[in-house]
């Protein structure tokens, strides 16, 4: 998608990056987020793969303290309008809150759109995989998918509806897979006709394992 290969640029100073696809409609289908830790803040790269890497935006946060005992996930996802936006949560191993921010691509990831305390856990890191994206409206939701054993011993979606600040349930469902599943499979939340799908993807004796799930 970037032949010729197009510069990175300098790399920031920070831990290792982590990414993002989203689209941004027609003009910007394919649109590469690249999140990278530097100290407190989160530096994010937005580019554009439909048109050689060229960047959107670039921008830094201010500093967020990530409180003791917490993990941080940085996802990428619809707000507002069609931008997107950089969606922060922290979440503990043990506590039944999880915090979430988001901010503006459109001012560079300055100004912060929301700040909530979400109840509804808990979702520990270790056993719950964290995804973003669109699934009961334009508005991002978050969709947390049991790793660990389950009350129902299937895997199981939870998702917390964007609209409402992610204070109320959206769906709660198990999928026909056994709960037990490999640490290295991974969930991708994509898109068929509009509608979502849920894809866990794992690598079984050298070959790429895709299964659709929703």
């Amino acid at each position: 998608l970037t032949e010729p290969s197009v510069s990175a640029g300098p790399r920031p100073r920070g831990g290792s990056p982590r990414f993002g696809m989203v689209s941004l409609g027609d003009a910007h289908p394919d649109v590469l987020g690249v999140m990278t830790s530097v100290k407190s803040r989160i530096h994010v790269e937005l580019r554009d793969l439909a048109h050689a890497g060229r960047t959107l935006v670039v921008g830094t946060t201010s500093a967020l303290p990530l409180a003791s005992g917490y993990r941080r996930d940085v996802r990428l996802g619809t707000w507002t309008g069609s931008t997107p936006d950089l969606i922060v949560v922290d979440r503990s191993a043990t506590a039944r809150v999880m915090r979430v921010q988001v901010f503006s691509a459109a001012s560079a990831f300055r100004e912060e759109l929301l700040d909530v305390i979400v109840p509804l856990g808990p979702f520990p890191p270790k056993e719950f995989s964290l995804l973003v994206g669109a699934v009961n409206s334009p508005t991002a939701d978050l969709m947390l998918v049991s790793r660990g054993s389950t009350s129902t011993a299937h895997t199981e979606v939870h998702v917390l509806l964007g609209p409402q600040a992610f204070q109320t349930w959206g769906e709660q469902t198990a999928v026909n897979l056994p709960a037990a599943l490999p640490l290295s499979t991974t969930f991708l939340l994509g898109h068929e006709n509009r509608l979502p799908v849920l894809y866990a993807v794992d690598r079984v004796a050298g070959v790429l394992d895709v299964m659709q799930l929703a």
